[in-house]
């Protein structure tokens, strides 16, 4: 069963408010743990299969729009997509119907967790080369057939720089000048390439789907977090000019973040502070398929945190 088009517009017949949320929660509770030899990283993902119904689209109902007619599924690239928060959107997405691009530096690394994935394909990607992404965009376009949703995804953390940043957070003054650059040519450089590559593509199309991953804004001036949470101040603002330059172009973009520290490889478990509490990856899951969805057309500049999502759901609906 496919997910909603890019661009078109929704079914004529009417969906009660609240029919997602509860599969958002029925998603949340189906939730699969994925092979714990993918990096020790224990991201998860929901197993339900997303229908129709589930989605607030009515079964059988034609679909409209330019990229779902004939039943198409939607085609998703992630960027960063063969661990932790990218791999449980990837699944999840996959799960849901989506045909789906990940991504990895390695390329091995991202056929062999691809093979784990119903239907995903494997690509080689490193965000901060501009002819790697010219690469990689071509070939998940052409694996594909298209690209109707790009989620930008990849990034380091402050373990690159500060192996011990949880509980010896260091001075702006201490970072290393190459350990600042990597992680800002990654985390902001990085979602500026690979949009840049993709949204000619989907203007051209008719429309897309942009989401960018984000962070709690705490992360953001929390002393100790350069050049981390530098990068993902730069990349939030990013995301914003891009949703003002796309306004009305049929090209959305929005950004998701988790709502809290999560357990992936950015985080060293062996080193933070006593009692501290993650979140899982697999929180990510309903919101980034309700984003590709039939009932997301139109969503455009909006930061929906991940563990805020069924309530933020509900508060669309009321104003609707």
């Amino acid at each position: 069963m496919s997910v909603g088009g890019a661009g078109g517009r929704r079914g004529s017949r009417a969906v009660p408010a609240g029919t997602l949320t509860l599969a958002a929660c029925r998603a949340e509770a189906t939730v699969a743990r994925i092979s714990a030899a993918l990096d020790l990283e224990r991201a998860q993902t929901p197993s339900v299969i997303v229908t129709s119904e589930l989605l607030g689209t009515a079964a059988g109902e034609r679909r409209t729009d330019r990229s779902w007619e004939g039943g198409m599924p939607v085609k998703v690239l992630v960027t960063g997509g063969a661990s932790g928060l990218g791999l449980a959107m990837a699944s999840a997405l996959a799960a849901a119907g989506a045909a789906v691009a990940l991504t990895s530096r390695s390329g091995r690394r991202a056929d062999s967790v691809a093979a784990g994935v119903p239907g995903a394909v494997g690509i080689e990607l490193d965000v901060r080369d501009e002819s790697s992404v010219a690469r990689a965009v071509d070939e998940a376009w052409s694996r594909l057939g298209g690209i109707d949703m790009l989620v930008n995804n990849a990034g380091i953390g402050m373990r690159t720089v500060n192996p011990r940043f949880m509980t010896h957070p260091q001075g702006f003054w201490e970072v290393p000048v190459e350990g600042f650059r990597a992680v800002i040519e990654t985390n902001l450089t990085g979602y500026f390439l690979v949009a840049r590559e993709v949204v000619p593509r989907m203007l051209a199309a008719g429309g897309g789907r942009i989401v960018n991953v984000s962070v709690s804004q705490s992360t953001m001036h929390r002393a100790g977090f350069v050049p981390y949470g530098s990068s993902r101040a730069g990349s939030e603002a990013l995301s914003r000019i891009m949703a003002a330059d796309l306004r009305g172009t049929g090209v959305t973009v929005n950004l998701l973040l988790p709502g809290g520290a999560t357990v992936t490889g950015m985080l060293p478990l062996d080193a933070v502070p006593e009692g501290q509490r993650f979140l899982e990856p697999a929180v990510m899951g309903p919101p980034i398929v309700w984003l590709a969805s039939d009932d997301a057309a139109g969503v455009h500049d909006e930061r929906i945190v991940a563990v805020e999502f069924e309530r933020w759901l509900l508060d669309r609906n009321g104003r609707r």
